[in-house]
């Protein structure tokens, strides 16, 4: 919403069809086409090249690229199998270079080009129930960084490592926790997160 109150358009995407035809739908009420949503998954290389496609043909050009896909995978070591490290890396590392690749011929012709990255504090300051979170954000922030030096000064890359923020994501393991019969209140589990 803030890129589009400065008088950006702005594209996105996510996998969800009704949930992009409902923020698009949203946004469009007063950006008009200045808004395109298309329904694509970071992960597939092809979909990425097909949305930078729909947004070189709307609009001409790129010159922010915000990655902020993700989620967290809360559990011990020792109960994480290869596959739950696989998805992590995959989302986290993967979700930030397949976009990466696929726009950056358009963000290459941009006099005012920018990548932002949205993480997570976990990349810096792990947790021990986030241990393939953790990681694989460390992996991503310094992969970000790289980018930084080698684009530079042409495209500007920044990370931003955001703290615990009150999202549907929280919301459903606390549910999860009270299914198991854990009485826990909102407040002592919010409290536990940010320890």
């Amino acid at each position: 919403k803030r890129f589009l109150d400065e008088g950006a358009s702005v594209a996105f995407c996510a996998r969800d069809r009704a949930r992009v035809d409902a923020v698009t739908a949203e946004l469009a009420t007063s950006a008009g086409d200045r808004v395109l949503g298309c329904v694509a998954d970071i992960l597939d290389a092809t979909a990425m090249d097909a949305f930078r496609a729909s947004v070189e043909q709307r609009y001409g050009r790129a010159d922010v690229l915000v990655h902020n896909a993700g989620r967290s995978r809360m559990a011990p070591l020792d109960k994480l199998a290869d596959t739950d490290w696989t998805e992590e890396l995959e989302l986290k590392f993967f979700g930030l270079l397949r976009p990466t690749r696929a726009f950056l011929p358009l963000l290459r012709k941009s006099d005012a080009a920018s990548m932002v990255y949205v993480s997570s504090l976990l990349a810096k300051q792990p947790e021990k129930t986030l241990v393939s979170t953790s990681a694989a954000r460390a992996g991503a922030l310094n992969l970000a960084k790289t980018m930084s030096l080698e684009y530079a000064p042409a495209i500007r890359v920044n990370s931003i490592l955001l703290g615990v923020i009150d999202t549907g994501q929280w919301e459903a393991r606390l549910a999860a926790r009270r299914a198991k019969g854990d009485s826990i209140e909102r407040d002592a589990f919010i409290d536990e997160l940010v320890r």
